[in-house]
């Protein structure tokens, strides 16, 4: 994502660009997992820092997220405190 902005704006396309840019940087925090969507949320309720067609797209971080399986999430739970969720 970075090295293609870079080269949008290098090439003087970023004003014409910013939109898919933002669908492409939102895209990427949900693959990087919670604390980068948690940096994104940050960055869409902040009009002092980010542009307004990067806060369009990153307000749909506020509750417009994909689904994170419940099997998934009590395995990585039950991991990290080494015991079944039910016993505790």
């Amino acid at each position: 994502f970075i090295s293609k902005a870079l080269l949008v704006y290098s090439a003087g396309n970023f004003e014409a660009s910013k939109k898919d840019l933002a669908k492409e940087l939102k895209e990427a925090l949900i693959k990087l997992g919670p604390s980068f969507v948690k940096f994104g949320q940050a960055l869409s309720t902040r009009p002092d820092v980010t542009p307004p067609e990067f806060i369009e797209v990153l307000s749909s971080l506020q509750d417009r997220l994909p689904t994170f399986p419940t099997e998934t999430a009590m395995q990585l739970i039950e991991q990290e405190l080494g015991r079944p969720v039910n016993s505790v």
